[in-house]
């Protein structure tokens, strides 16, 4: 388990921040982050989880702008069926299940009909979810 911080000033946000080298640097820390935690002799990590709580209504316990890497020996229960899912996805129609939701809701927002689509940039797409599994999620 670590915490990322983000920022080397108090009240810097990912969000609010300047270009896309924050953004990068922070994606790239969580890259090599996770790799680090796999690495580790004695340990065998199947699990990482990136995450960031923002506020103290979120449950951040710091004030200051900081995410948090989570690694275990076994997958959540979860994560696997989601991960099944995906794979018996693959095996039946021969593409990536996310990459096919992107297309089909990119299509939807292109045409003008009901997509799920929130925010799209050059290089991220983000959608709501079809079903979320709780509140705010």
């Amino acid at each position: 388990h670590e915490v990322v911080v983000e920022s080397p000033y108090h009240n810097a946000h990912i969000a609010t921040s300047e270009g896309h080298d924050h953004a990068r640097d922070l994606l790239t820390a969580f890259r090599d982050r996770g790799r680090a935690h796999r690495e580790v002799e004695g340990f065998s990590i199947e699990h990482t989880v990136w995450f960031k709580n923002h506020g103290g209504t979120a449950g951040a316990s710091l004030v200051h702008p900081h995410s948090q890497i989570i690694s275990t020996p076994v997958v959540p229960v979860e994560a696997k069926r989601l991960q099944t899912l995906a794979m018996e996805f693959f095996v039946k129609n021969q593409c990536n299940l996310y990459e096919r939701i992107c297309a089909e809701e990119l299509a939807l927002y292109d045409d003008g009909g009901e997509s799920r689509v929130v925010d799209l940039s050059e290089n991220f797409l983000a959608v709501v979810p079809y079903a979320s599994p709780g509140p705010y999620t």
